[in-house]
Parts: structure tokens; sequence; C-alpha cells
């Protein structure tokens, strides 16, 4: 799921739901991209943060920002909206 949205960013959670449906053959509705994605990508900025402040030295939150900006990874997260 996480990677089907990071591939298509701007898909809407019931289009991502059927989208991997397709792919994948699995069964996934909209309710639950709602449920899973949002803590998935927190989940996974955590990890990247904290990947990128371990090869800093004393690294400032302005430096782990920039960081991951010059990394391209700075796209601000996904808010998911019911209709």
């Amino acid at each position: 799921m996480l990677h089907t949205s990071t591939r298509m960013p701007k898909e809407t959670a019931e289009m991502l739901a059927v989208r991997i449906a397709s792919e994948t053959g699995m069964t996934i509705d909209r309710q639950r991209v709602d449920e899973t994605l949002p803590p998935a990508t927190e989940a996974s900025s955590r990890l990247v943060t904290d990947e990128v402040r371990a090869t800093l030295h004393r690294p400032t939150p302005q430096q782990v920002r920039e960081e991951i900006r010059a990394l391209g990874l700075a796209e601000p997260p996904r808010r998911w909206e019911s209709d």
C-alpha cells in the first residue's frame, strides 16, 4: 500500500484501493486504505528521519529537514479526507 501510494501520490484512497486490488488480487477497500496508510506513512517518515539524523554529526532539526529535502524526500504528508 505504501509503495503504491508513493508511486501514485495524487490518487485518492478509493483510487488506491482499486489499484492495489487490481495489481495484487487482494481484497481492499477505501476504509482500509484510510485506516492503514496514514500510520504506515508516519512510520516510514520516522524511519527516514532517524536514518538521516544518524548520518549527521550533532544534527539540528533544521539540518535534518535540509538533508531530507536535498535527498528529494521532502514531499508533504498526504492528508486523507472522507467524502
